[in-house]
């Protein structure tokens, strides 16, 4: 009622409110005029027959007095002319009754019974009381005036009502008609925005008042509205102004930015130009024979030399991440591999120390992870790194596991924990500010531009991670990473054999070097023990051979002190009981020691120990790896096999202006049996690959006359117009700034080494884009790829590393490649023809993966190519294409590999 009543216009309401008091006001005169009409009534109808009743009690004394029926009945019929008496009766004074007259026609009860009827009586008087009349009377003339009146009321309310809402509507436009015309003026003011209109008054009630106000209030907001236009027009010209000042300003900033860019690109140049003739000779000189005197001068040089690139590297990431430059990859990383290889890179300068490194990567970590593996190494490196700088004794150990686990997601969890000098609470506080250390003191100890730790905060928080530190003085010190990953691709997992017989004893002092070796033998689902000593070593194996349960093998940590590994040997060897123990030694002194061939130990493996080479030396010595034997000799696993490039003969252009950098190049390109020729400018580069034959170009970027990006498009531009085949161009810079890869990439250019280069960058680049003589596969040409003449379809050099890695035992590598390799080719074929790119992509990056861990480059650029097509703007019949040549270069493979299964190291090169 209220939300109707709510939406009636003004002139509604008024006239409903008018009807509802018109209503109200009839409904109260009428009822009390109704009520007073039946006061009336009634009171005159007892009037009239109590007046009756007197008269009948007079008339009828004689006649009662002297018992005379007929007279008193005569007397009684005066009454049949009132038709409102029903019946009436004359009684003795003892209230016997005498006579009895009954006027109401046609009724078949007693009426004097009845409920709506009037009953009065009158005494008959002679000398005293001697009877009475009774009379009852229907009250049916008064419901009928009733009536009669209700009708006349009716009839006079809605002539009443009628009159008054005529009145009412023509008096209402008094109100209504000033209300609506405010608010028809309020609704053109709103519509038009003209504050100039006006409503005119028509009286000085309150709604005169109200129209008056609302005229007041226009002339304000029409006053109001003129200087804030005049106040918009020149806040307009002061934004105009301020809008040109912050345009010049940005200009000015942007300016600035691009100067401290160029600035910060010229000084990594700069620097970095002669720390590539500092670091490439002292690389060079390391592969001369050398006395020791000359030999610890040199590793003394080439760490201070690294130490110096260290810290220009840490300026540099500092400055793009303040910058806001960083950007970060989501490619699928193997986190048990970066572990190790970090942990190994750090051992030999812990060892140095007298610090124990200790790499556990706990067995629900999942083997593949998407993220940044260069950003993921930097963080390991930064905390791994700091973790050994201040820690004169005892262990850094570096744990990896997975938290809260799910199908495609995962919280990776890194713990590194030492036993260093610790840090106060204060001191962590500011731990991860630029340009600090927890103690001042500490710089001129243990040295450090105090940028590591602030670097290494920035890069867990732009991977959506957090860092925790817990640490006390003399005790040590925990930094608990946390990242949130998805698990990578599935890839193609190679089949081991079972170790399960087998039963191992772990001699160690280390406990975290227990931890992680039983860890890793637990997830191999081999049986053993451990002992924290040579001489417990000694009796647990004593003790098991007398029990009937002897240990297969012992896992020997060869510093320890009281008895070293040395001694416990001796001591095994000479004690006939247990003497053909076989034993695996484990060392954080890098090569095999003198002293111990004789001693019959069947592995050397060097510390922090990875879990795929613990695997391949336990099933080596245990004599369960296909083509090993555990009675052949003992193999030295921390040596790395050497094998020719196999590329002795491609034509190299190094285009280069620097004559130490010249230098440099060419001694490490002669290394590796490559002659190159040079160019010392991009105009002389272009000239010459226009004129002769080269398989690979080393392009510097910066140079006078043509620099290396201008060369390098005149060069694709030239290969475009003329047809001939791509020509690898690899950059060779001393730029490390944020983009320099794009950049290069842009240009045209191939790959991107950063100076100052080392010898296995340079070998990498060497393997991936030189082939014997022949130049790189041009994955957009329509030729056929051909295996090169001398390597075949494989890279021998990277073959080898790997057969090394699996301790000569490729063969369940190659087996799962080749089961691997057809089953995504077919996943690919099937995809085509169901036009699904993610399944094309995802077969063509798993096969890019494994193809470039085996060795077959070829085939892994073209499964590049595929996985781009499918994943860009690739057709279909672009890919199938694609596909055609994969198939015809993994056939070559399959080939190459099938016949070197099995085959002794280095035979394949024969």
């Amino acid at each position: 009622m209220k939300h109707w009543l709510s939406r009636l216009p003004i002139r509604g309401k008024l006239m409903f409110l008018a009807t509802i008091v018109i209503c109200v006001a009839l409904f109260i005169s009428g009822a009390v005029l109704i009520y007073y009409a039946h006061s009336n009534g009634d009171s005159a109808l007892h009037h009239r027959l109590e007046t009756q009743a007197r008269i009948m009690a007079l008339s009828s004394s004689a006649a009662l007095a002297f018992e005379d029926e007929a007279a008193a009945k005569n007397t009684l019929m005066a009454l049949a002319g009132d038709s409102a008496i029903l019946a009436a009766n004359i009684v003795h004074a003892d209230g016997s009754p005498f006579v009895e007259q009954v006027f109401a026609k046609g009724a078949t009860h007693d009426v004097r019974q009845d409920g709506d009827v009037i009953h009065v009586t009158a005494d008959i008087m002679l000398d005293g009381k001697i009877g009475a009349v009774h009379l009852w009377a229907a009250k049916g003339e008064l419901n009928v005036l009733l009536v009669r009146a209700f009708l006349v009321l009716a009839l006079a309310a809605i002539a009443s009502l009628i009159v008054a809402l005529l009145a009412a509507s023509r008096l209402q436009r008094i109100i209504s008609d000033p209300i609506l015309a405010l608010a028809e003026t309020a609704d053109s003011v709103k519509r038009t925005r003209d504050y100039s209109l006006r409503v005119t008054a028509t009286s000085e009630d309150e709604v005169g008042k109200l129209v008056v106000a609302f005229n007041d209030m226009l002339a304000q907001t029409d006053a109001q509205g003129a200087e804030l236009h005049a106040y918009q027009a020149e806040l307009e010209h002061k934004v105009e102004v301020r809008t040109t000042e912050l345009a010049s300003a940005l200009k000015d900033a942007q300016a600035a930015a691009q100067a401290k860019a160029d600035f910060l690109a010229n000084m990594s140049h700069e620097i970095r130009t002669p720390m590539n003739g500092v670091i490439g000779m002292l690389d060079l000189m390391d592969a001369q024979a050398l006395d020791p005197q000359r030999r610890s001068m040199l590793e003394t040089a080439r760490n201070s030399a690294e130490s110096l690139l260290g810290i220009i590297n840490d300026v540099l990431d500092f400055s793009k991440i303040d910058a806001g430059k960083l950007t970060l990859e989501d490619i699928d990383v193997e986190l048990v591999s970066l572990a190790e290889e970090v942990s190994t890179l750090f051992a030999r300068q812990a060892h140095t120390k007298g610090v124990e490194v200790a790499c556990l990567v706990e067995s629900n970590v999942p083997a593949l992870v998407r993220g940044d593996p260069v950003r993921l190494r930097q963080v390991l490196a930064n905390l791994m790194g700091n973790a050994i700088k201040f820690t004169e004794h005892g262990e850094v150990s570096l744990i990896i596991r997975a938290e809260r686990a799910r199908e495609a997601n995962t919280t990776i969890e890194i713990v590194i924990r030492d036993t260093g000098i610790g840090m106060a609470p204060q001191s962590v506080a500011r731990l991860f500010q630029s340009f600090t250390q927890a103690d001042t003191s500490t710089t001129r100890k243990f040295g450090g531009t105090g940028l590591g730790l602030a670097i290494t905060k920035k890069l867990i928080d732009a991977m959506r991670g957090t860092i925790e530190v817990t640490s006390e003085p003399g005790k040590g010190s925990t930094f608990t990473v946390k990242l949130p990953m998805s698990v990578g691709s599935t890839v193609a997992t190679v089949r081991r054999a079972d170790l399960s017989g087998l039963n191992l004893l772990i001699i160690d002092d280390h406990a975290t070097n227990r931890v992680v070796i039983e860890h890793y033998l637990q997830s191999l689902r081999v049986r053993n023990a451990s002992a924290s000593s040579a001489r417990e070593g000694l009796r647990l194996l004593r003790a098991a051979k007398e029990a009937g349960k002897p240990f297969d093998m012992v896992l020997l940590d060869y510093q320890m002190p009281e008895m070293d590994g040395l001694a416990f040997l001796r001591a095994l060897r000479s004690d006939p009981a247990i003497e053909q123990t076989k034993c695996l030694v484990l060392s954080s002194m890098g090569d095999r020691q003198s002293g111990v061939d004789e001693l019959d130990i069947s592995a050397w493996l060097n510390k922090p120990v990875r879990q795929a080479q613990l695997y391949s030396a336990v099933a080596m010595v245990a004599g369960v790896s296909a083509g090993w034997s555990a009675k052949g000799v003992p193999v030295d696993l921390s040596q790395v096999a050497r094998q020719p490039s196999g590329y002795t003969d491609a034509r190299v252009l190094l285009v280069e202006d620097n004559v130490v950098n010249q230098q440099v190049a060419l001694r490490m390109l002669s290394t590796c049996g490559i002659s190159a020729h040079i160019a010392v400018n991009g105009l002389e580069a272009l000239n010459r690959i226009q004129s002769e034959h080269f398989d690979l170009v080393f392009m510097d970027c910066q140079m006078p006359v043509m620099d290396g990006y201008q060369a390098t498009r005149k060069i694709r531009d030239w290969e475009r117009t003329t047809g001939v085949p791509r020509l690898p161009i690899i950059a060779m810079t001393a730029n490390a700034m944020q983009g320099d890869r794009e950049r290069c990439i842009d240009a045209g250019m191939d790959d991107y080494i950063s100076k100052p280069i080392k010898r296995d960058a340079l070998n990498a680049a060497l393997a991936r884009w030189a082939s014997a003589g022949e130049r790189a596969l041009e994955t957009t040409s329509t030729s056929v790829p051909q295996a090169s003449a001398s390597s075949g379809a494989l890279d021998l050099a990277a073959f080898e590393q790997l057969r090394e890695l699996f301790d000569g035992d490729v063969n369940d590598v190659i087996d799962s490649y080749l089961s691997d390799s057809t089953t995504q080719i077919d996943s690919m074929t099937n995809a085509v023809a169901l036009q699904d790119r993610d399944v094309i992509g995802r077969s063509a990056h798993s096969m890019k993966s494994s193809s470039r861990s085996l060795g077959a480059h070829d085939v892994s650029k073209l499964a590049e190519s595929i996985e781009g097509a499918a994943r860009g703007s690739g057709s279909m019949e672009e890919i199938k294409t694609l596909i055609g040549k994969l198939k015809w270069a993994q056939t070559l493979v399959a080939s190459q590999l099938i016949s070197m299964r099995g085959a002794e190291p280095n035979s394949a090169a024969g």
